[in-house]
């Protein structure tokens, strides 16, 4: 929906390999990793704990079953994957990125005909659109389904940046900012000082 680039990519340094990885979000990761939970630990909820007086049935919190279920929500999923990845290889071809360096973060997205019709949204927390702080990186905490007491899409992303020298910090900021359709990029700036050698 905002359409700014941190919402499709960021960077963290690696201390393996290249010294940079590319995250793009991942719609198809996301669907794989909540089928199994599902299986894992049937009754799972995205958005655990953010329902709030006022909210629509499912709006932000709803059962993970519903969600695989929601035809029109899976529909959206491969419809965005698709975008994501004409972006991914635009980035790849222009920036000679090559697979290995790019890091696949699990999103959810969405679309509301009566808000913004034809555009998407993150119905999860885009970890993608999180603050890099030297090799700490701070992301929106998905508040996704548990398996064995663990988060099950917050564990993905350290799986994925934690063997690289990157720390993975979450921050409950779902509210305000992911229900104002944001994450902690959307809100935090930081400022790089070049330290004299």
């Amino acid at each position: 929906v905002i359409g700014h680039v941190d919402e499709t990519v960021s960077w963290v340094p690696s201390k393996v390999g290249a010294p940079f990885r590319m995250m793009i979000p991942s719609p198809r990761l996301a669907v794989e990793i909540l089928e199994q939970a599902e299986r894992d630990a049937p009754g799972g909820i995205l958005n655990r704990g953010t329902k709030r007086n006022g909210d629509r049935p499912g709006e932000f919190e709803r059962p993970v079953a519903a969600a695989l279920m929601d035809k029109s929500l899976l529909a959206a999923q491969e419809f965005v994957q698709v975008k994501i990845d004409a972006v991914r290889r635009t980035l790849q071809q222009g920036l000679g990125v090559a697979d290995a360096d790019i890091i696949e973060i699990p999103v959810l997205f969405n679309s509301d005909s009566r808000w913004f019709p034809g555009r998407y949204f993150s119905e999860t927390v885009n970890m993608v659109n999180g603050l890099l702080l030297g090799t700490d990186y701070i992301v929106p905490d998905p508040r996704g389904p548990l398996v064995d007491g663990k988060d099950v899409l917050l564990q993905a992303v350290k799986d994925r940046l934690e063997p690289l020298g990157c720390r993975v910090v979450p921050l409950d900021c779902f509210d305000p900012y992911h229900r104002g359709g944001g994450e902690i990029h959307c809100g935090t700036n930081a400022t790089r000082l070049r330290t004299p050698k």
